[in-house]
């Protein structure tokens, strides 16, 4: 009974606190600093923040806009930045050239993963 127990805590998914902070770092910052760099932060950052709203920091991030926080760790399906992209309801972000399909699916990945932003 012991061994059972034992093998099924070893299968058993490793909780999001014990993942690799490693990963986290390098798929932020390969796939999304890159698309916050190139289409969100020159109205929602460094120079402007339209909307209250600066994406240049997680806690920025997370205290959000006019509308509410940019991102629900964990919850895509709760984070106005992933309706935005999708181009949902009133948000159509960015607003000239909606992000293809592979940044889209980054963004959800990066919020399902609680939206990990590394400090230097």
């Amino acid at each position: 009974m012991r061994s059972l127990v034992l093998a099924l805590l070893l299968l058993a998914p490793a909780p999001p606190e014990a993942r690799d902070r490693q990963s986290d770092r390098q798929f932020f910052e390969q796939r999304i600093r890159p698309i916050l760099r190139d289409s969100c932060i020159k109205c929602h950052g460094e120079k402007a923040t339209r909307n209250n709203l600066d994406l240049t920091s997680r806690a920025g991030l997370l205290r959000g806009g006019d509308h509410g926080p940019a991102v629900v760790p964990g919850r895509p399906e709760r984070s106005l930045l992933i309706r935005a992209v999708h181009y949902q309801g009133d948000f159509q972000m960015p607003p000239k050239q909606k992000l293809d399909s592979k940044q889209i699916a980054d963004l959800v990945e990066w919020v399902k993963r609680g939206a990990p932003w590394p400090t230097p």
